[in-house]
């Protein structure tokens, strides 16, 4: 169960579950490289390639940039960017196996967080999705497609959607900087 803490410390909190969605444990290396001089460390895996609900599942790392690239079982794909140093941003990429006209009235930020949550559905190791989700949708009516708002003191989200042909991919970016 997620305790809900008062403005500045949930903010505070977000911070700390961004940094640790983001970057994972910091890498015990020594080297000269300029990733290791960042203060949150690299970039990690979010998921395994264990979880039952997931088809496939690959993970890349360059430097402080990293890809996670998750096919569900139901046709969904996900892909999750992580970049940044001192300014930390993650983008989750939700493609749904439907296609939406782009001119089709669509509640694009209730998508955006059903998504969230089918992600802290995974199992209890993935339960700070569900205070994302909650975060996101304490602020739905700020929501403008593309814009970057504040979510708590020092945490902004963007929602975003992409139309295809054959799927609709509903964005999802949370960073430290708008």
């Amino acid at each position: 169960m997620i305790t809900y803490f008062t403005s500045p410390q949930r903010g505070e909190f977000l911070l700390l579950l961004l940094i640790l969605i983001l970057a994972g444990c910091q890498s015990s290396s020594t080297s000269s490289k300029p990733e290791n001089d960042c203060p949150y460390g690299i970039p990690e895996a979010i998921f395994s390639d264990t979880l039952p609900q997931l088809a496939s599942h690959s993970f890349q790392r360059e430097g402080v940039n990293g890809l996670e690239e998750i096919t569900f079982r139901d046709g969904r794909r996900l892909e999750i960017y992580q970049t940044g140093c001192q300014t930390l941003r993650q983008e989750l990429r939700f493609t749904l196996p439907t296609s939406v006209p782009a001119d089709m009235s669509i509640d694009w930020v209730s998508s955006a967080i059903a998504q969230i949550r089918s992600l802290a559905a995974l199992g209890t190791r993935f339960s700070g999705f569900t205070e994302w989700a909650d975060q996101l949708d304490q602020h739905h009516d700020e929501f403008r497609l593309a814009e970057a708002i504040s979510i708590s003191p020092g945490i902004f989200a963007r929602i975003d959607r992409i139309s295809g042909a054959d799927n609709t991919t509903v964005i999802v970016t949370l960073s430290n900087a708008p």
